[in-house]
């Protein structure tokens, strides 16, 4: 029986006759590692809260009570429905590069309508699949169970809802995003006040966001095996009274599988 700790990481081959530092066997030491990071577009864009309605016709939303069916933290212990913090109107031509899917309207899910969910009441990483019939269907999460007043005391079973537009942000405050998440950024540039406002968590579609942790690895789906493509992020700010999270380093970064219709989230914090 080849022993576990004697195998090659990308095939399983034994490594029994090579050196204690290697990794791989002959045939996969040429083969590039997987890569762990993919992104849907270039462009990325921050929301931004709105006191108007959105006068094209489609709206985004911060926030808000739901009614779907499927669409809670069940088991461990926690057993609350998700918190709703993004819902996307992929009617939006801003989004035009996450692919449309059109469901029957059930509940608040209207067709064109992407619900990113989370649990804080627990920090499990919910995995979850986006129905056509407007409920979701969760296939995976990670959690130990709730947390006595975690992340706070009298945490709301759903936040106010919100308006939001989506504001295209630089290619200079994408490039310097990128290169901190790299760890190449200037640290003159790092600490340069018109910068250092744009090195913390925003909510974010599309492009880079900047990681707290500095490094992020994608998921895989669960349905295809595929890498999975970093979506959004979301900060702390509810826009309303109460915060998400009362750490504004706190962030959830949404992967998504556009052919598998699967959502997965996951928090990151210093």
């Amino acid at each position: 029986m080849t022993d576990p700790t004697r195998m090659c990481e990308t095939c399983g081959g034994d490594l029994a006759a090579s050196e204690d530092w290697v990794r791989h066997c002959p045939r996969c030491a040429g083969v590039p590692e997987k890569p762990q990071l993919s992104f849907l577009s270039e462009q990325g864009y921050h929301l931004e809260f709105a006191n108007s309605p959105a006068p094209l016709g489609f709206e985004h939303s911060v926030g808000g009570p739901h009614e779907v069916a499927g669409a809670a933290c069940n088991g461990h212990g926690c057993n609350r429905p998700f918190i709703r913090l993004l819902t996307l109107d992929l009617r939006d031509p801003k989004l035009s590069f996450i692919s449309r899917f059109k469901r029957e309207a059930a509940g608040r899910v209207a067709a064109y309508q992407l619900p990113l969910y989370y649990c804080w009441a627990c920090g499990g990483w919910p995995t979850y699949r986006l129905e056509p019939t407007g409920h979701v269907t969760v296939i995976g999460r990670s959690s130990t169970g709730p947390e006595k007043d975690f992340p706070y005391p009298d945490y709301p079973a759903h936040f106010p809802e919100r308006r939001a537009v989506l504001t295209p942000i630089p290619t200079e405050v994408q490039r310097i995003i990128r290169e901190a998440n790299a760890g190449t950024l200037d640290p003159d540039l790092r600490f340069d006040s018109p910068h250092e406002t744009h090195l913390r968590p925003h909510h974010q579609v599309g492009g880079s966001p900047y990681f707290v942790q500095g490094t992020y690895e994608c998921n895989d789906c669960p349905g295809c095996g595929g890498l999975m493509k970093v979506l959004a992020s979301v900060a702390a700010d509810s826009g309303s009274e109460k915060p998400f999270v009362d750490d504004p380093f706190t962030q959830v970064v949404f992967d998504y599988c556009a052919p598998c219709l699967i959502v997965s989230a996951s928090h990151q914090c210093t």
